[in-house]
């Protein structure tokens, strides 16, 4: 049991404070690689829908300054007029590619890379097929397995850095949770000391109070 001496001792509120603190930088550090990783498991899940792609993907997000590449997801019996259309107007400038993941798949990736002056002409054949544009993410540069590869590794460190975090937070909680019981009683007490206080009843007079005191100062009280 401690008196309120002996608590004002045990808990001295500049450490308690700085306790909690540190706590909550722990959480914030915490949060932080809790989103990285569900973010990088969405950017790998959305890659792994590309790595038939051999074409650096930067072709398909941004391009370069004279040439721009399109993913389009389209049915695979409509390639080859699509394909056909592409080079009858467009002409040998432009390339396309189809990748379908198995014979009996009705839906696959067509890759195409133009000539920017030809934007509006791709469009028009690619509205007429029914063709659906595939957004690249801006991150994307390299090889979709380069890029995968990049993905794991920085997923790798994201799970080990919330691992030691976790680590460091539960060694600081016990600390923190001994000096949180030190603190609740502590003002805990100081709370009945004023309730005791606030609980009394006067004439002109008699004062009647009702009083918190140390049963080892009772003696002399």
């Amino acid at each position: 049991e401690y008196s309120i001496a002996a608590l004002e001792k045990a808990t001295p509120e500049p450490e308690f404070r700085d306790l909690t603190l540190k706590l909550r930088s722990f959480e914030k550090r915490l949060s932080d690689a809790r989103s990285g990783i569900s973010r990088t498991r969405g950017l790998l899940l959305q890659l792994s829908a590309l790595m038939s792609i051999p074409y650096p993907l930067e072709f398909f997000n941004r391009g370069t300054e004279l040439v721009s590449g399109v993913l389009l997801s389209m049915k695979k019996d409509s390639f080859p007029g699509f394909k056909t259309e592409l080079l009858e107007k467009m002409g040998s400038s432009v390339e396309c590619s189809a990748f379908f993941s198995g014979e009996k798949d009705a839906d696959g990736i067509c890759a195409v890379i133009f000539m920017k002056e030809d934007q509006a002409e791709f469009q028009s054949i690619a509205d007429a097929y029914q063709a659906s544009r595939m957004d690249v993410p801006e991150q994307f540069k390299v090889s979709s397995h380069e890029e995968y590869a990049l993905l794991e590794a920085q997923l790798d460190e994201l799970e080990s850095e919330e691992k030691s975090i976790i680590s460091e937070i539960t060694a600081l909680a016990s600390e923190a949770y001994a000096q949180s019981l030190l603190m609740l009683d502590y003002w805990t007490l100081h709370r009945e000391q004023l309730g005791a206080l606030c609980d009394g009843e006067g004439t002109e007079q008699v004062v009647l109070l009702n009083l918190w005191l140390p049963l080892e100062a009772l003696p002399a009280f």
